[in-house]
């Protein structure tokens, strides 16, 4: 899963494209993702879940970030062969100290081993 571009209301959140592992599994149109996204050993991989319909990918997720949650939803489009999904993500960071939300953020999924 390779993030494209980053943008939002924080300070300092427009971040370059990076890359990130993700094990999918679907079960009739129930979907299930596995990612490291932003895991550390405390907390390891992060699951996100959601319902394909048709080529229409919904997924949605949270995760511990630093002091504080990140809500993730990602809405993308299965691409002819599936082999390639695109789309967007939008986040909401809620933390002791605030909270930021992310305007929308470019999501390329690529398969690595189909």
């Amino acid at each position: 899963m390779t993030i494209i571009t980053e943008t939002g209301a924080c300070a300092g959140n427009n971040e370059p494209p990076w890359n990130a592992e993700a094990e999918i599994t679907v079960v009739g149109n129930a979907v299930t993702v596995m990612s490291d996204w932003n895991s550390n050993p405390d907390t390891g991989p992060h699951a996100f879940t959601g319902t394909l319909a048709g080529t229409q990918l919904s997924l949605d997720g949270s995760y511990p970030e630093g002091p504080g949650t990140t809500t993730a939803h990602f809405q993308l489009v299965v691409q002819p062969g599936n082999n390639r999904m695109e789309g967007t993500e939008t986040w909401t960071w809620v933390g002791a100290t605030g909270s930021c939300v992310d305007s929308g953020s470019l999501v390329v999924v690529n398969r690595v081993n189909p």
